[in-house]
């Protein structure tokens, strides 16, 4: 998924959470989203907050549920889940 542009100080990611699924159809549960700077393996940090001053850790590590709290800065993201 590349996401072009976000607004406003944080962007949640995508504006709304997602849910994450093995290609069986499983919920994703303690599956790893990593972030980078698009076409390179440079991570990029995500943050746990709209004001973008905490970062995730990266990977993010998604909850029972498949989910994570991830918000963007304005800039691209490459994801590998």
């Amino acid at each position: 998924m590349l996401v072009r542009e976000a607004h406003g100080q944080g962007t949640p990611m995508p504006f709304v959470q997602l849910q994450f699924f093995t290609n069986a159809g499983a919920v994703c549960s303690g599956c790893a989203l990593n972030a980078y700077e698009p076409g390179t393996t440079t991570r990029l940090s995500t943050f746990t907050d709209r004001a973008l001053t905490i970062a995730n850790a990266n990977p993010v590590v998604l909850d029972s549920a498949g989910r994570g709290t991830i918000w963007l800065s304005a800039t691209s993201y490459r994801f590998v889940l």
